[in-house]
Order: structure tokens, then sequence, then C-alpha cells
């Protein structure tokens, strides 16, 4: 059997052994995966994504034996990343940017519909950070629902199936995940939201 056939729980009771290979296929199959998730947590910061990933594939091998072998090894690794993020947002010391109402309106109106965010809006940085730091005040669930859903663009069936949800639960947990993240950007910016929502 390869590497890539077995089970991350095979794989991790072969790293525990000291098996070096195994360790490699653990992290090449996760790799793009959390870079992608950390990356669109740090305001598409690829430096900072690069340095979150680095600490938590450390962090996870440094926890190794405290992983449960009946568990699943992917939510375990987003529990360390969103441990991770959470530390990084609070080391953070710059505060959040002013928006435009015109950036502020595009964004909250994709996100009351189902159309993907617009390139346009996401390519300006103020956008990007305000969206961050939004994100990261959410439920872990309600911010991986709205990442999943328009960053990655996966269906409704794929986050489901990902997060172990029917499609009906996740198209209701997607409607209050957009809710909240619109009752964040109110709390920060009243005028400008109101007038989108």
């Amino acid at each position: 059997m390869t590497e890539d056939l077995r089970s991350d729980q095979q794989l991790v009771a072969r790293i525990l052994q000291g098996d070096d290979a195994a360790s490699g296929s653990l992290f090449r199959r996760h790799v793009v995966q959390l870079h992608r998730f950390l990356w669109w947590r740090v305001g598409q910061d690829s430096g900072a994504a690069e340095e979150l990933l680095q600490d938590v594939f450390f962090d996870a091998w440094e926890g190794l034996s405290r992983f449960d072998a009946d568990a699943e090894w992917w939510p375990w690794l987003l529990g360390i990343a969103r441990r991770r993020l959470a530390r990084h947002h609070r080391a953070r010391t710059t505060r959040r940017r002013g928006l435009a109402p015109a950036d502020l309106a595009s964004v909250v109106e994709a996100l009351a519909g189902e159309r993907p965010l617009p390139d346009e809006v996401l390519e300006r940085t103020e956008v990007r950070d305000a969206l961050a730091q939004a994100l990261s005040t959410l439920s872990p669930r309600a911010g991986d629902l709205l990442v999943f859903k328009y960053v990655e663009r996966q269906s409704l069936d794929e986050i489901g199936e990902r997060l172990g949800m029917s499609s009906g639960a996740v198209s209701s947990a997607l409607q209050r995940a957009r809710a909240d993240l619109r009752a964040t950007l109110r709390r920060w910016l009243p005028e400008e939201v109101d007038h989108v929502t």
C-alpha cells in the first residue's frame, strides 16, 4: 500500500513509530488546503500564512502523542490552526482601517446573496483586512462555512461532506454565518452597512 492510499490515522500511527516518509505524506496531503485556510484568515498575506503554516505543523508534530487515534486528522489540525490564528490576531497591533462605503456595500451585498465575492473588491487591501478581522471574530464553524463557500467556492454538498452536515443544514448555517458577519460589520460601521442590508 502506498503512503497516499493510507488513511490519515494510519499515517499518524506510522509517524509515531518513527516513519519519516509517513510524516512527509501526511504533510503533503494537507499543506495546500491548510495554507489556503490560513491565507484567507490573515487577509491574504502570503508571508503571514506561511509562517502560521509552519507553526501549525510544528504544533501538530509536538502534540502528535496527544492525537486520538480514533479522531480525524483534518479537524484536529484545523483546531491547532484556529488557536494559532487567534494568537496571531491578538498580537496584531494595527487597527482596522476605514472602508469606503462603496467597498463595504459590495462586500455586504455579495454576502447577502449566493454569488461569490467579486475579485475587484477582494483586491482592495482595506476590504481584505476588515473581512479577515471580522471573520476572526466569528465562531470557527461560521468562519469556515464562509471561507469554504465564498473563497474555495465549494457547493453545499461539498461543504456538508467536509463538515459532516446535510446540505440543508449547511444552507441554514451559511445564512446564520452571513448574518453574523453583517452584524459584526454593522457594529464597526453602522451607517455603511445599514444602507445595503
